[in-house]
Parts: structure tokens; sequence; C-alpha cells
């Protein structure tokens, strides 16, 4: 799916602006990856929306938190194994 290869792309590129210190660049990716995320949402099955849910309020909370390096690995490790 090309889609999901974009989004790991842009998974990457914010994973790498989070841990360069670059809070507004990767703020701005991280919008993309959740818009992304809502274009592919059709395609999913209605297990993996629900996971993909949750793992999505867990990011919230790490960023409310300014949580940078969770939210990172998060990215990073989990939401391609939900997208794979």
């Amino acid at each position: 799916m090309n889609n999901i290869r974009h989004i790991n792309a842009l998974i990457s590129e914010t994973y790498r602006l989070i841990l360069c210190g670059q809070e507004g660049a990767a703020n701005k990716s991280l919008a993309k990856i959740y818009d992304e995320l809502l274009k592919i949402t059709p395609m999913l099955s209605a297990e993996k929306i629900q996971t993909l849910s949750q793992l999505l309020q867990v990011m919230l909370d790490a960023q409310q938190r300014r949580d940078m390096i969770y939210l990172a690995d998060i990215m990073k490790f989990e939401i391609p194994k939900i997208l794979s």
C-alpha cells in the first residue's frame, strides 16, 4: 500500500525531528501522520481501528505530558505493527 509507505516515511521523519529536539517541526509532521491515518482508516479492519484508536490516545497523553521520546517510540515501533 502506497499510503502505508508514506505514513512510515512520515513516522521516520517525525521520529528524527523529535530526537533532534525540533519540536515545532515534529508537531507539524505529527499532524500529517494523523491526517494520513485518517485517510486509511476505511481500509482497516474494525480490530485494527480499535487498536489504533487506543494507541492514539496513548500518543495524545504522551504529547500533552511533553514526553516526546515516549511519543516517538510509540510512533516508530507500534504504529507500523498495526498497519502491517
